[in-house]
């Protein structure tokens, strides 16, 4: 879900005349800390939900049938089966999570209280579009970079680099929980839809309340289509780009270097640490001299999300690259293909992508 149709969904339910504000405290705000906190769960919720799902995947139908056998209660499976293969995930995943509220920008910016309740990108961003401070809007964008940064350099050394990747296959068995706890997984599952869709439910009520036929809908055409424009240009751009970085990546692990390829890997998926604003800030200053950014900013829109969306491409071509390596790349080598069917067999591989 954007994040501004989300902050818009949470206004309407919790707003200062939101559906849900009856019951709710009576010290509660929006804006405000408690905003951005909920706004952040909504947001990075559906991620831990995909990753905590890969990981479970990875557990074999043996041991489930095993723990079946032994008559393990749910607090023992879930002790010695479930949390060994979650635990790895867990610190990289707090520490991504963590990175992605540090680097929030529109969420602080909507819903913000005042000095109180800021962040280092929204302080760039009032450096540059209030007070036109260069100096200090770098300065705060190195703050930025330094500090996600270590933290990503740190997470990606001690976790796994492969948690943005693509589904693995699932297992097919599961033991059938007892019914009470059967009950209590399905209710507790219906209230998380029920928490997630609200905001999403509740916008189609508004809307439905409104009068929908005097609405102007030819004003909406040419936003939509420069927006399909500029996503369809940054999506071709980054699947380009995310090919072309993971070669080296190959190359250094055919040839096993392992320090080289992963200083490349890296590099591939350094845009998660340096978000857009501390991006565009560097774009910003480097080309405001050169180039008359009214009149390329939309090229400058398309690079800057072509950057942010290559390191989701890397992570999910990453693994069906290596699958070719594994069955195909040293029988190709010794047949001799040309480059061209080296591609082709690239492009089939990755096509489930």
């Amino acid at each position: 879900m954007p994040t501004l149709v989300l902050i818009t969904g949470l206004v309407v339910l919790f707003g200062r005349s939101g559906w849900l504000l009856p019951l709710l405290p009576d010290d509660w705000n929006l804006y405000g800390l408690h905003g951005i906190l909920l706004a952040h769960i909504y947001l990075n919720m559906p991620f831990a939900i995909r990753m905590l799902r890969q990981q479970y995947n990875n557990i074999p139908d043996p041991a489930w049938r095993l723990a079946l056998q032994l008559k393990l209660t749910d607090w023992q499976r879930f002790c010695y089966i479930e949390l060994p293969v979650l635990r790895p995930v867990l610190v990289m995943l707090l520490g991504f999570v963590f990175i992605l509220c540090f680097n929030s920008f529109a969420v602080v910016l909507a819903l913000g209280g005042g000095p109180q309740a800021t962040t280092l990108e929204v302080a760039i961003y009032q450096a540059l579009k209030y007070d036109f401070n260069i100096p200090e809007a770098l300065s705060f964008a190195w703050t930025q970079l330094v500090i996600a940064g270590g933290l990503f350099v740190v997470l990606y050394r001690k976790g796994s680099g492969g948690w943005l990747s693509v589904d693995l296959p699932e297992s097919h068995w599961r033991p059938l929980p007892g019914k009470w706890a059967g009950n209590a997984y399905r209710a507790c599952y219906g209230l998380v839809w029920v928490f997630l869709l609200l905001p999403l439910v509740s916008l189609v009520f508004q809307a439905a309340r409104n009068d929908l036929l005097s609405f102007d809908y030819l004003a909406l055409l040419q936003p939509v289509l420069l927006s399909a424009l500029l996503g369809i240009m940054a999506a071709c751009f980054a699947v380009v780009i995310g090919y072309l970085l993971l070669l080296p990546v190959r190359e250094a692990r055919y040839r096993g270097m392992t320090r080289r390829q992963w200083l490349v890997e890296w590099l591939a998926t350094h845009t998660l640490i340096a978000p857009a604003m501390v991006t565009s800030v560097g774009l910003y200053v480097l080309l405001l001299p050169q180039v008359d950014l009214d009149q390329y900013g939309l090229a400058l829109v398309v690079v800057l999300n072509t950057l942010a969306v290559v390191p989701f491409v890397v992570q999910q071509l990453r693994p069906r690259l290596l699958q070719y390596d594994a069955q195909y790349d040293q029988l190709v080598r010794n047949l001799k293909f040309s480059p061209l069917c080296v591609y082709r067999l690239n492009c089939h591989i990755c096509g489930r992508c």
